[in-house]
């Protein structure tokens, strides 16, 4: 029982090692040995708990994407501008967040656009975020025309931008990503986004429930007249 509760805490330290080296230097420039610096461990306990530094690399991959699917599974039915508002709060009260998508980035810069490590497991992983958009729209709670692929992209792009490019919030707005008064305002202003991209969907969906009543009520019409024509006609 003591083996196992010192290869735990082993376990753990390693990992949150790795994912400070790997947000910092990405899959190829990260060493175990810097890892096991960081963790204050043996390198070769690396290689026992996981294998390769492949595998440590999947394992911090696999860790983030689940605790964010539990928080994804805990908010399903909220609604879209909460989502979104929600997003960007919980990157930025999350350090591990931040250096997962640190982590992407390092991905995107190393030229990796396929055959990426846990590509299956990722794309299950946004296919269900995807898939929560799509009952979304067709709840009408979103626009008909705007597919949940490019909603979810854009999504993306507004719950991050401020984090992985922090200069450009100054250059912008004059204050740091990290100020409170910029996340304050950033988070008031995806809600209010949030919430006018719902409205036009719940809208458009009302224009085409008064469309088909329109409809209905002047075929009703046509029929009624057709129909009293043939009294007035009839012998």
């Amino acid at each position: 029982m003591g083996k196992e509760r010192d290869l735990s805490r082993s376990r753990e330290r390693i990992f949150d090692a790795a994912l400070q080296e790997f947000s910092a230097r990405g899959f190829a420039g990260a060493r175990t040995s810097a890892i096991a610096r960081r963790a204050a461990i043996n390198e070769q306990m690396i290689f026992h708990c996981f294998g390769s530094k492949e595998g440590l690399y999947r394992e911090v991959l696999h860790r983030e994407m689940a605790r964010i699917s539990t928080l994804l599974e805990s908010r399903e039915g909220a609604d879209f501008a909460s989502n979104l508002a929600f997003g960007y709060e919980a990157i930025c009260a999350n350090p591990a967040q931040l250096s997962q998508l640190r982590m992407w980035q390092w991905e995107a810069l190393e030229g990796k656009s396929s055959d990426l490590m846990a590509e299956r497991e990722r794309r299950a992983f946004l296919q269900a975020e995807a898939a929560q958009l799509r009952h979304a729209r067709l709840r009408g709670e979103l626009p008909q025309d705007l597919s949940e692929e490019m909603m979810l992209m854009a999504s993306i792009g507004l719950r991050v931008v401020p984090v992985v490019l922090p200069q450009l919030a100054r250059l912008i707005t004059g204050l740091n990503e990290d100020n409170p008064r910029f996340r304050r305002r950033w988070s008031k202003f995806l809600k209010t986004l949030g919430e006018r991209i719902a409205t036009s969907g719940s809208s458009a969906k009302k224009s085409q429930k008064r469309s088909a009543v329109t409809s209905t009520a002047t075929r009703g019409s046509k029929i009624r007249k057709m129909a009293i024509t043939d009294l007035r006609s009839a012998p």
